[in-house]
């Protein structure tokens, strides 16, 4: 079940919330309006004795310890990473997708965005090298430089391909 993290008790709390299944590497986005965007990741689907990568994706808002089911990505993905843009959408990047009949986790390629308000996803653009394990950071202006070059867009560095750690970076 989730928690709450109080900083001034410095505790942990359990929400009493539930999940319908379990969870794993998925990605927990805050949105602008402070409910959470919960997508992918390993999950137990209802009579399943075992985990798959999945694609559904579920608002949490804190206000009410709710969660519930809004539109899926277009592919499934796990260990993939996802940052609030300063549009209020969510951009998903990189992870790993189902097993292939040789068990093997491809990379995925696609970039997703998540609009809060009508709870869809569109793909944005593919990354050059696949990865998983990486990191995405938006960049800000830094308020001594309005309309700096780079406000807006997010550095996606390091993670995994297919075979060796990933030595380039990446703007988007």
């Amino acid at each position: 079940s989730p928690q709450l993290y109080h900083p001034h008790d410095m505790r942990m709390n359990s929400t009493n919330h539930y999940f319908a299944r379990p969870f794993g590497r998925h990605t927990a986005t805050r949105l602008a309006d402070g409910r959470v965007l919960i997508a992918g990741g390993w999950q137990r689907l209802a009579g399943q004795d075992e985990s798959s990568v999945s694609s559904a994706a579920f608002i949490f808002d804190p206000a009410t310890l709710t969660t519930t089911p809004t539109g899926s990505m277009h592919r499934a993905r796990t260990n993939h990473q996802a940052v609030l843009l300063n549009s209020g959408r969510v951009l998903v990047v990189g992870g790993l997708g189902p097993p292939n009949v040789n068990g093997i986790f491809p990379g995925i390629p696609e970039a997703e965005t998540f609009d809060p308000v009508t709870g869809t996803w569109t793909i944005v653009g593919q990354t050059i090298d696949t990865r998983w394990e990486h990191t995405l950071t938006r960049l800000d202006c830094p308020a001594a430089e309005p309309g700096c070059s780079w406000g807006g867009r997010v550095l996606v560095f390091g993670g995994f391909t297919d075979t060796w750690p990933v030595v380039n970076a990446g703007l988007f």
